[in-house]
């Protein structure tokens, strides 16, 4: 997978810090084969300085090192989850990047209508705003859903190909991970946060993208306070964050913070100026089959609600 890191092939790097040979050829291997992204910081996750934009969203299974060229430069290999069967493309006339891929199989006698099973649901970035690079694609973990058409379609090569002029409504129950047991000691405050992301989401769409978008409830809850959001239809690129952004209308005004750290102890309040959804986009790269590859089923912060405050001057 391109990266500006080293790929490990080079007889200089060795395990270190309780890594083994074992891993390092393990990891050169998947790197080889493309099922594996490099990264030179402990911290995972797309937002990190150390993530690889080619591998946002994806589910890894797990991460191989650190390993080290002597020099004290370290890289870490996350090993990416496996490539599910069964992942249908659906695409609008004359395009020749896909409006989404996900699980899909027909319902008899009914040829306007698939269904789509628990599985990864990736949805090009570009259909929600057109600002967002071209080739890159947000990832969802869903439990089900449909996809209804204003016409029949037809599979055909693992693809679905709509007319231009027809249209289609989404609609899938999200399968959000739960937030995992509450922490202590450093940390604590973004230990015990607890995160809602959305339940169900749904969208129209045709050839000129995504419209009438709506989602269920989200919130954020950590330095002892809660913010709900209401989705709103509206959603944007976020450069800053390399991500699709779905816009939340806070149920407060404000936001305080109170923590039970002992080292870092944020206090008062300041305006909640906006908050959303956001989506981190992967960027497809042709060493990788991007719409097959399973999506994260993160915690956060690769899909959660945000909230945002004016910069202080």
């Amino acid at each position: 997978m391109d990266s500006n890191l080293p790929d490990l092939s080079d007889a200089r790097w060795r395990p270190t810090q309780g890594a083994t040979d074992a891993h390092l050829k393990e990891a050169q291997a998947a790197l080889t084969a493309g099922r594996a992204v490099i990264r030179n910081l402990p911290i995972a996750g797309p937002f990190s300085p150390a993530a690889n934009p080619a591998s946002r969203g994806f589910a890894i299974a797990k991460t191989l090192g650190p390993f080290t060229d002597g020099a004290g430069h370290l890289l870490w290999a996350d090993i990416l989850g496996p490539l599910p069967a069964g992942r249908v493309a659906v695409f609008f006339e004359p395009s020749t990047q896909p409006l989404l891929v996900a699980p899909l199989a027909a319902v008899p006698g009914k040829p306007n209508q698939l269904t789509i099973s628990k599985g990864s649901l990736w949805i090009a970035a570009r259909a929600f705003d057109g600002a967002a690079p071209d080739n890159s694609f947000c990832g969802l973990q869903v439990a089900s859903g449909n996809l209804t058409f204003s016409v029949g379609v037809e599979f055909a090569n693992n693809r679905v190909v709509v007319p231009a002029a027809a249209t289609l409504t989404l609609q899938v129950k999200l399968d959000p991970p739960l937030n995992p047991a509450t922490a202590s000691g450093p940390g604590v405050d973004l230990g015990q946060a607890s995160i809602t992301l959305p339940g169900t989401f749904r969208f129209n769409a045709g050839a000129a993208g995504i419209r009438n978008i709506s989602a269920g409830d989200f919130s954020l809850a950590v330095y002892s306070s809660k913010v709900s959001f209401k989705a709103q239809a509206s959603a944007k690129f976020r450069a800053d964050r390399a991500a699709i952004e779905i816009a939340g209308k806070p149920d407060s005004a404000s936001f305080s913070a109170s923590a039970k750290s002992d080292f870092w102890k944020p206090g008062g309040s300041a305006p909640i100026a906006g908050g959303g959804w956001v989506l981190p986009m992967q960027l497809a790269m042709a060493a990788l089959p991007w719409p097959f590859r399973q999506a994260s089923r993160p915690r956060g912060p690769r899909s959660c609600p945000i909230c945002t405050a004016p910069r202080r001057s």
